[in-house]
């Protein structure tokens, strides 16, 4: 099977998944059904329990804890830790939403 669609959970200041990751993880999930992609979260950061949050829209998530996430913009350690499970995965994604 083709690469699945991952989609990244955005933590906000307080550790809770932002709405907006709600949504996209919907929209990723009709994507997957109708295109019979996997589809996978990923919650990276200081303390990952927002990966609880994004379960309730995804069957298959992965929480990355990345304590030195915490209490800074992420995106720098999000990416990174992000492109290495992708390096690792197999298949490997072919969609990411983020």
């Amino acid at each position: 099977m083709a690469g699945g669609i991952w989609v990244i959970g955005e933590v906000d200041g307080a550790g809770a998944l932002t709405k907006l990751s709600g949504e996209a993880a919907t929209a990723a999930r009709a994507l997957g059904e109708a295109g019979g992609r996997e589809v996978v979260g990923v919650v990276v950061a200081g303390e990952p329990d927002a990966a609880a949050s994004l379960a309730v829209f995804l069957p298959n998530v992965v929480a990355v804890r990345a304590p030195e996430a915490a209490g800074r913009a992420a995106a720098a350690v999000v990416a990174a830790r992000v492109a290495a499970l992708a390096a690792a995965a197999d298949p490997r994604p072919a969609y990411f939403l983020l």
